[in-house]
């Protein structure tokens, strides 16, 4: 999930609900979405999936006996369902950046990108590469996440989260059947703007135009403006 650490602050409100993120749970996620679970190599398809669970159920063995407890990883969307078969009951909350700010954004390894990106889009200069890697991964993941949690699947503009965080996190909590003003209250004071947002407008114009192309269709289906 992107702009997932401010999600985190969303839901610390909240006593039971606890947040879990460690070197198991990634090699969880490069066990099964980045080494190539979904091919058609049977034998290899259940071998990395009972290591990827394993990892993951060894993991979250201690949060999992606590109640209410998450984590939060962008690979995440590449992995849905596992997840999903994995925790039946799970629900998944989809925290989208505009996607300019994020591949115009810091430093990221495009291991994980190489999988979900033409030849051609291999091609491209890095930042444009990461621009089609938002949009492939998100419009993937979006369709996968309704058709896997239905009504548990929840998808929130992180731009949204910044602006009106009251709003925002009112629709997190209803979505988890949290009806508690109090921690509402604790969630949103921990959120603030941030100054990275936007910043995708300090970049020269040719290489912004570059990098919302590759991100479209899905930048104006989510409601970002293009100008």
């Amino acid at each position: 999930m992107l702009g997932a650490p401010w999600l985190v602050r969303a839901l610390k409100g909240r006593d039971e609900v606890w947040y879990h993120d460690n070197l198991l749970l990634r090699r969880f996620y490069y066990s099964w979405a980045i080494k190539g679970l979904r091919d058609d190599d049977t034998p290899r398809h259940e071998v990395l999936e009972a290591l990827a669970l394993k990892s993951m159920l060894v993991a979250t063995g201690p949060f999992r006996r606590r109640g209410r407890w998450g984590w939060k990883n962008p690979l995440t969307l590449l992995s849905l369902p596992i997840i999903a078969r994995s925790f039946p009951d799970a629900y998944f909350i989809h925290v989208v950046r505009d996607g300019r700010d994020v591949a115009l954004g810091g430093p990221h390894t495009l291991l994980e990108r190489l999988f979900l990106l033409t030849e051609e889009q291999q091609e491209d200069p890095f930042e444009v590469q990461r621009g089609h890697y938002w949009s492939v991964a998100n419009q993937k993941g979006a369709a996968e996440a309704q058709e896997l949690f239905g009504d548990r699947y929840l998808l929130s503009r992180w731009e949204d989260l910044m602006s009106d965080p009251e709003s925002e996190v009112r629709r997190i909590h209803a979505l988890l059947g949290v009806d508690d003003d109090l921690a509402r209250g604790r969630a949103v004071a921990q959120i603030s703007p941030q100054p990275s947002q936007g910043r995708w407008r300090e970049f020269p114009a040719e290489q912004v135009a570059s990098v919302q192309e590759a991100c479209q269709p899905l930048l104006g289906e989510l409601g970002y403006s293009l100008t």
